[in-house]
């Protein structure tokens, strides 16, 4: 469960060409719209103008080629670079264009590839990536505002967001090794939500609780909110 958490801080600052939605539909996001050629080999992709990076630079399709590029370059060792295998170049005819050639024809190429998370080349080409990490700039709706190692990432709203500013203007994940500290943490309302587990007694003594309501479903995973 720990990655995909981390994962879903990182996923609301930065975006990618195109995302899959709650019905795992491929729906346009920092792409407009795209479109594969009869033989599936080269795909264009038409970029939303206006779309600017947390720090106020314009997004552009340099970014997109960055990001293939430098994902694709095997002294990186990018976990995404599989996904790349088949790119032979990277095309931007203008700022708002990015055209991807295949050396075969990939038809899950959208939806393994095109959402993958963005970077903005003037930033991450300057820092690198383990700098990176720690100041990342997305274009996605949340910038970070605070980060502790191993025990807490503050992320606020951003306001110059190209879909509109998120209603919610800060959104904090702590860190809780102390699986009683977590239930504790609910019970008193310092935390709304847990992915990561509290004991079967503890969730047992909340479904008790007349200010939790407790909705059973098929599955095997538990979850939280008070």
């Amino acid at each position: 469960a720990g990655p995909t958490v981390f994962y879903v801080l990182i996923a609301n600052i930065h975006e990618g060409l195109l995302w899959m939605d709650h019905n795992y539909k491929l729906q346009p996001r920092l792409a407009e719209s795209y479109a594969a050629s009869a033989d599936g080999r080269n795909w264009t992709f038409k970029l939303r103008k206006n779309v600017k990076w947390q720090d106020g630079e314009p997004f552009t399709a340099a970014d997109v080629k960055y990001n293939i590029d430098w994902i694709r370059d095997p002294k990186n060792a990018s976990t995404g670079q599989p996904l790349f295998k088949d790119v032979t170049g990277v095309d931007t005819p203008d700022d708002h264009t990015v055209v991807i050639h295949l050396s075969v024809s990939n038809a899950p190429f959208a939806a393994l590839a095109a959402t993958q998370l963005l970077v903005p080349k003037h930033v991450h080409e300057k820092i690198g990536e383990k700098q990176y990490k720690q100041q990342p700039v997305g274009t996605g709706p949340y910038k970070l505002k605070e980060w502790k190692p191993a025990e807490f990432c503050v992320l606020e709203a951003n306001d110059g967001y190209w879909d509109g500013r998120p209603n919610i203007d800060l959104w904090r994940q702590n860190i809780v090794p102390e699986v009683a500290s977590r239930a504790v943490a609910l019970q008193s309302g310092q935390a709304d939500s847990t992915t990561w587990p509290i004991t079967p007694e503890d969730t047992l003594r909340l479904m008790k609780d007349p200010g939790f309501q407790s909705i059973r479903g098929p599955g095997t995973a538990v979850h939280h909110f008070p």
